[in-house]
């Protein structure tokens, strides 16, 4: 299987503030994480914390453990992801700690990304079809459209 320039990550909160959002990553982007608004994908920019009280988001202990610039992820190919962390709080792949890492397997599964205490993100491989359209991952078994070509159909992430 050859890369395709129209391939691309799901980054898809599960915990955290990152709960219930979706980053869409393409081939050959780079792109920073962690709570500073200039991050790529950004705590501050996820609704769970535009809807929290500015006092407890001060408080919170997960939020408090993600750096400003906490992780750096390259979405080379699809069997070459890059992992860095720029933290000083850690970063995990599923579950194993790491300063640099390279996912290869993407396409065999998906992997957890834990920043900080609990912010928490399963990254995905998609594919657009040959008509432009997203394709759900490899883990979802239901069309993204329904008979009619609707996006109303319940999508499983």
């Amino acid at each position: 299987m050859t890369d395709d320039p129209t391939d691309y990550i799901i980054l898809r909160g599960t915990h955290g503030f990152f709960k219930d959002e979706r980053f869409i990553i393409d081939t050959g982007e780079s792109v920073l994480i962690g709570r500073s608004s200039s991050c790529e994908v950004s705590l501050k920019r996820c609704e769970r914390y535009l809807l929290t009280d500015p006092e407890d988001r001060k408080t919170s202990s997960g939020y408090q453990s993600v750096s400003r610039e906490h992780l750096q992820l390259h979405f080379l190919s699809r069997t070459h992801i890059t992992l860095q962390d720029l933290s000083s709080n850690g970063s995990f792949l599923d579950g194993q700690r790491f300063k640099k890492t390279v996912i290869k397997n993407l396409l065999e599964q998906p992997h957890e990304i834990q920043i900080g205490s609990s912010e928490r993100l399963v990254i995905e491989w998609g594919a657009h079809s040959s008509d432009g359209l997203p394709r759900p991952p490899s883990s979802c078994n239901h069309p993204p459209f329904d008979e009619d070509g609707d996006t109303d159909a319940t999508l499983p992430y």
